[in-house]
């Protein structure tokens, strides 16, 4: 030590202690500093030499920063408590929705099979009545058995839409996949669909390629969804408008699609209409609103067969709902 001053040459023979210069062994922590041949900005190193202040400036700075970080931990550890406290509330309240959606589910379950049965007996009651009376009855009486029973087919099959849905969410629906002739399957949807395209003036066209690949699909699950589709898309078409279906094969899969020249979909709501109970997008041209459950159902069945689903719309210019379905690889 001379002038006041510590230098590298005599810098072993003290330590730094209680916030002093005391003879002894190397601190480390001090000669750390020094080798790094630069303390802090707000300090210097002279000549080579460091000095008494330097060292006092660094140990009130060392103060300064470890009662801030002291501080700060004591923050820090305050607001995990409290993230920890809001995880644990979060938790409870996802607990109750999982238990208040159980709950759901199985109220849904068992309205669903207990309206399922009292349908069917209705249905088959009005069909006989229907075959019964069909010679001497009025043409009157008879459009009303008609829309009796359309809509008791309407309801059944809402029923069946919400049970299925339930088996597909659950991953406990079936599919049993084949070799499928979907040309075969879309002209049997058609025939179907064909009396409520009559009544609603719309004009239904198939644009098929001849000698097209046969899908590796499940038969029911298949015509559910065309059903679902050409249904919609009947519904929304204009009085004196056309459906059109329309398939084609890539090199893995077929892709089938639905178009109309209804009212069209804002692109806002393309991807929620395949949500359960979603009814915005659009309304149906004649007849009730949609619960909401059809498209939500083609979904989940066209996932189910590994394939996926969308629609292309723009307000004004109709709607073209496509999917995709596993081709057949067989010879």
């Amino acid at each position: 030590m001379r002038d006041g001053s510590i230098t590298p040459k005599n810098l072993k023979d003290y330590e730094w202690r209680d916030g002093h210069i005391h003879p002894g062994r190397v601190a480390q922590n001090v000669y750390s500093i020094w080798g790094n041949g630069n303390l802090i900005p707000s300090l210097s190193v002279q000549r080579g030499e460091l000095t008494t202040k330097d060292i006092r400036a660094t140990a009130a700075l060392t103060r300064r920063k470890s009662k801030t970080m002291s501080e700060t931990n004591g923050r820090l550890k305050e607001a995990h408590r409290a993230l920890l406290a809001e995880h644990e509330a979060l938790q409870t309240a996802h607990r109750r929705l999982q238990r208040a959606e159980r709950l759901r589910q199985d109220l849904v379950s068992m309205l669903v099979h207990d309206l399922k049965a009292p349908l069917a007996v209705l249905l088959a009651s009005l069909d006989l009545l229907d075959t019964e009376l069909t010679e001497r009855s009025s043409a009157e009486l008879r459009e009303v058995f008609g829309v009796a029973s359309r809509s008791g087919e309407e309801m059944l099959q809402l029923v069946n839409n919400l049970l299925e849905i339930q088996c597909l969410e659950a991953g406990q629906m079936p599919v049993c996949a084949q070799p499928l002739d979907v040309i075969l399957l879309i002209q049997a949807v058609v025939r179907q669909v064909r009396l409520l395209a009559r009544q609603r003036r719309v004009s239904l066209h198939l644009h098929l390629p001849k000698g097209l690949s046969p899908a590796w699909a499940d038969a029911r699950l298949t015509e559910r969804i065309m059903t679902n589709l050409l249904d919609n898309a009947v519904r929304f078409a204009p009085s004196g408008g056309e459906v059109v279906v329309s398939g084609q094969i890539q090199k893995d899969h077929l892709t089938l699609s639905v178009t109309d020249n209804g009212p069209g979909i804002p692109a806002a709501q393309q991807e929620r209409i395949f949500e359960r109970f979603y009814q915005g997008g659009r309304s149906p041209r004649q007849g009730p609103a949609c619960v909401g459950l059809g498209l939500a159902f083609c979904k989940l069945a066209v996932e189910a067969q590994q394939g996926r689903i969308w629609v292309e719309s723009a307000p004004g210019t109709g709607a073209r709902f496509s999917f995709t379905l596993p081709a057949w690889q067989g010879a």
